[in-house]
């Protein structure tokens, strides 16, 4: 093995534990019994690892906890699906596609993602009242769905941009449709791009809901 490739997998794992190491530490420090987390100086390992930390947080809290994480993950799940369902036809078509006002069009998908929250929560607000979304599930979802919408709509399309149309049309001449292409073509070759606006869309949605200690109304219509 050369000494550059030892030399930048050395550098990599450095960089992954350097990343890894406060993920460990949280870990660590849940699993030490209560007296231990008062020692000066800390100590890095638990003498005693109590794994029953992570049952006990259920009955020393509100009950109502795992309701509302839940909520959160139904909220952040139906986000990400909604997202990616919009995305990938809007990133694929744009990719395929050379219509006018394509450039015009991927700009603006580009300049909503430069706009503050803040600067649009009146404007969503109003807009959640008139379509009787305030305070439901379904109105974050919404929400949550269109500002993370920019991104996967941009990096699904440099995806499918990086593939060649050749093995598309390839798949044509084979007798599948353009629906079927996809599927089964380009969306495998997509994958790292199509995880990559999952796990992002996910996170930015489950990190933007907030906890209920109650369970929202349902929406009406």
């Amino acid at each position: 093995m050369k000494l550059r490739t030892v030399l930048l997998t050395a550098a990599g794992w450095l960089v992954a534990l350097a990343f890894l190491a406060p993920y460990a530490e949280m870990l660590l420090t849940a699993l030490k019994p209560t007296p231990e987390l008062m020692e000066s100086p800390p100590s890095y390992l638990p003498s005693h690892w109590q794994w029953s930390n992570f049952t006990q947080i259920w009955s020393l809290t509100d009950p109502r906890v795992g309701d509302a994480l839940l909520f959160s993950l139904y909220v952040a799940g139906a986000s990400t699906l909604l997202a990616l369902a919009v995305g990938l036809p809007a990133a694929y078509y744009t990719a395929r596609h050379r219509f006018r006002g394509r450039g015009a069009f991927l700009i603006l998908v580009l300049v909503t993602q430069m706009f503050a929250p803040t600067a649009l929560l009146v404007g969503i607000y109003r807009e959640m009242v008139s379509l009787d979304l305030t305070d439901t599930a379904e109105g974050l979802i919404l929400v949550n769905a269109a500002f993370n919408l920019p991104f996967c709509v941009w990096i699904l399309n440099a995806y499918f941009a990086s593939i060649p149309k050749e093995l598309e049309e390839a798949a044509w001449l084979d007798g599948t449709g353009r629906f079927g292409a996809l599927i089964r073509v380009i969306l495998p070759l997509a994958m790292p791009g199509v995880v990559t606006a999952l796990v992002y869309t996910f996170i930015g949605a489950w990190n933007s809901t907030w906890w209920r200690s109650r369970s929202p109304r349902p929406a009406t219509g």
